[in-house]
């Protein structure tokens, strides 16, 4: 279901684009095409709208699917552990709280596009029905010998052998052909001459020949798929009235101006009442006062025109080229599926760890496992192993989950041509803001055929691995400077990617270093020091401190009513103020002298913080008598920057925002810090997935409006998130000093991130 609405939608956008196209190339193509070939490549491309499952390609233009890589942070071997960053603690929150499965929203999805195309068709059919129901009550069959004998000379003309019949109706405004099984030639009560009949008549028997009326069908079909889609409405009517043009070409061949002339006189003459009912599968001989004037115009154009074969061409291999199979159709979750996966379902994903899968080429890796994974269930099952937090974890020490997450996924899924990985380092030494090297690693494949699987995965481990080695192995006075550092740094990216990058695979990696600064004893040294008391307010939290903390992280925390949860949080809190204290000002600074697990780490300083607050506000109102005040929320703040030759780029990010809960004993502590979780996780990893040319070209409006859409996404019913953007709670910087004598953009990947 999932699947083949996802193929659906990527369909109707790429085929509005065709469709689009070549109508604004058309009035070109018609000074040269004959209307024929114009028209059959109306019928390529509503047969295109038709078959949503073509060869997949990458579509630049849509959404980014759920199987692309995350962030990766990987721990430094340093002589301590590494304190985790702000991302890996949201995005734990994020998994560990979601528990809300609902209904999925592809099923609401799915049943309201069933109910609208059923509603579509049935008023077709009931508009048909009512049409032929009028048709039989006031049309007469001619049998006159003089009008039978010229259809039966136009018949033979044609070679057709099939019985027409010919009738007279007051109920149609212009002549046409009806019936698929017992077609007949039904015409509005006027007053023809033989030539103007035979021509009318020529006219309505081309159609029959050319099956016209199935081509109609056809379309109708197409508008009833996408009925959700304007471009399918507007497709239908281009190609009807190129349907018409076609038939009169075809009417015409080698006729001369004056025989022209007569005809598009005789289709004015017979036009009558054109707002009377009429239906699709007919061969409507009006089509608008535009499509009459179209018509009247190539009737009368004599200029000979050629065969548009290349076009025809041309518009298939786009189609064929355009479009998904159902493994590219991932979905987003909606809550944190179960972990403990059965042996069947492990099965599913060893199945396509194909015998010799390292040898094959990625071409050949890929096809297998498309084909293997064309199901409903199986994309559906490898996002659940994906988002999985305990496998994620083990990737780099799992043979499975190391080829789910570095070989399966990055070659499969949609943005397979260029993948990027990132990963991470920070030393922790005491006395000493820490050195950081974050870096990120690109892979594009550039040619399929001769890439294996097998040297995809080698080259991206030994970047990887390299970089991190390379960093840890330096020294303490090494890692202080900062120009030092990064040359050596550039040097072993370039000796890496020339190594491992081939005429299949090109590698590119950015990075950030922060150095490494050591303080003088006198100034930093154990918490309790006067100058570090005076920064921090208060020293680190104990081991004991925490202890006491995690104690209220009980098995079933997140299922608890918030408000039962905060007066035990409150309680905690009364104990002992400067234990609270002390593990405020840690959280806010996210600096702990405690080794915490991610899990632990999310408690802290995002289910006790929010909690911490909601209490404060509501001490505050019972203090003033005022109502409770929103408590507000935000990330840390967001920086990017990047150079080159040309000059400097820079933006940075401070937002906060609140929310507001009206009961909380009807939320639980899980849906509270889903929610906030979530747009903190959200707003993070668009701000590390978009580029520095993206943000720079943003405005401020343009990024409140994204922030919104963050907060709207993850309020509910059980929980308000709102964000007033004022010079206290939101900050948008940008800087963009380059000099470019061409003044020519550049692209973000040309620009080294520092």
């Amino acid at each position: 279901m999932e699947a083949f609405l996802i193929a659906l939608l990527q369909c109707t956008l790429s085929m509005s684009m065709i469709t689009l196209l070549y109508a604004a190339v058309l009035p070109i193509l018609s000074k040269r095409y004959a209307p024929k070939w114009r028209y059959m490549v109306w019928l390529v491309i509503a047969a295109g709208w038709l078959i949503p499952f073509r060869p997949l390609i990458e579509l630049p233009f849509l959404p980014a699917q759920s199987l692309d890589t995350p962030f990766m942070p990987v721990q430094s071997a340093l002589s301590s552990p590494v304190i985790n960053n702000t991302e890996e603690v949201l995005t734990a929150a994020y998994e560990t709280t979601a528990n809300a499965p609902g209904i999925s929203i592809w099923t609401v999805a799915f049943f309201i596009w069933l109910a609208g195309m059923i509603v579509l068709l049935s008023y077709h059919f009931l508009r048909h029905k009512r049409f032929m129901k009028i048709v039989g009550r006031w049309s007469e069959t001619v049998t006159a010998p003089e009008i039978m004998s010229l259809i039966d000379i136009l018949k033979r003309e044609q070679g057709i052998k099939a019985k027409i019949e010919y009738k007279t109706c007051s109920g149609v405004s212009s002549p046409m052909l009806v019936s698929f099984f017992h077609p007949a030639i039904l015409m509005p009560p006027v007053q023809l001459s033989k030539n103007e009949l035979s021509l009318i008549l020529r006219h309505e028997l081309t159609h029959f020949k050319r099956h016209d009326l199935w081509s109609k069908a056809l379309i109708l079909m197409v508008t009833v798929m996408h009925w959700f889609n304007p471009v399918v409405y507007f497709m239908a009517r281009a190609a009807s009235v190129q349907c018409e043009i076609s038939c009169d070409a075809l009417v015409l061949q080698n006729a001369d101006s004056g025989l022209r002339r007569q005809y598009g006189e005789t289709i004015i003459t017979v036009m009558r009442n054109s707002l009377k009912t009429q239906s699709p599968l007919t061969t409507n001989f009006y089509g608008g006062k535009q499509g009459m004037k179209n018509r009247i115009a190539s009737i009368l154009d004599t200029k000979r025109k050629k065969a548009g074969v290349i076009v025809l061409c041309l518009v298939l291999t786009g189609i064929l080229l355009t479009g998904v199979t159902l493994v590219s159709a991932g979905r987003q979750p909606t809550s944190i599926p179960n972990t403990s996966f059965t042996e069947e379902e492990y099965g599913k994903l060893l199945a396509l760890r194909f015998d010799g899968y390292k040898d094959m080429s990625v071409s050949k890796f890929q096809q297998k496992v498309w084909t293997a994974t064309d199901t409903a269930e199986y994309p559906e099952l490898l996002e659940w192993f994906y988002e999985d937090t305990e496998l994620e974890e083990t990737k780099d020490t799992n043979d499975i989950a190391s080829f789910l997450f570095y070989e399966l996924i990055p070659l499969t899924s949609e943005r397979w041509k260029s993948r990027y990985f990132l990963d991470s380092g920070m030393t922790s030494y005491k006395n000493a803001g820490n050195a950081q090297f974050d870096y990120t690693c690109t892979l594009s494949i550039l040619d399929a055929d001769h890439l294996t699987v097998g040297e995809y995965y080698k080259a991206r481990k030994a970047v990887m691995d390299g970089l991190l080695t390379f960093f840890q192995n330096r020294s303490e006075k090494e890692l202080q400077n900062e120009p030092g550092m990064k040359k050596a740094i550039d040097t072993e990216i370039d000796s890496l990617a020339k190594k491992w990058s081939s005429d299949a695979l090109t590698i590119d990696v950015d990075y950030f270093f922060i150095p490494l600064e050591v303080y003088e004893d006198s100034e930093f040294t154990e918490p309790g020091n006067d100058t570090y008391a005076e920064e921090r307010e208060y020293p680190h939290g104990t081991e004991e401190d925490y202890r006491s903390l995690l104690k209220l992280k009980t098995s079933d925390y997140q299922n608890r009513a918030l408000s039962d949860f905060n007066a035990d949080v409150l309680d905690w809190a009364n104990e002992d103020y400067d234990r609270m204290e002390r593990i405020g000002v840690d959280a806010a600074w996210n600096d702990f002298a405690v080794s915490l697990t991610p899990e632990e780490l999310s408690f802290v300083t995002l289910t006790y913080n929010c909690s911490g607050k909601e209490n404060a506000v509501m001490i505050r109102s019972e203090y003033t008598g005022k109502p409770e005040e929103a408590p507000s929320f935000g990330g840390s703040p967001l920086i990017k920057e990047a150079s080159d030759d040309n000059g400097n780029l820079y933006c940075s990010l401070y937002y906060q925002m609140s929310y507001h809960i009206s009961d909380k004993s009807k939320i639980t502590v899980g849906e509270r810090d889903r929610c906030v979780g979530g747009v903190i996780n959200g707003i993070q990893k668009f701000w590390d997935g978009a580029g520095i040319n993206e943000l720079l070209s943003m405005s401020k409006d343009d990024m409140i409006a994204k922030l919104k859409d963050f907060a709207k996404q993850y309020s509910n019913k059980l929980i308000t998130i709102t964000f007033e953007p004022t010079p206290q709670w939101f900050g948008f910087e940008q800087m963009d000093d380059r000099y470019n004598d061409n003044s020519q953009a550049l692209n973000d990947e040309d620009l080294p991130i520092e």
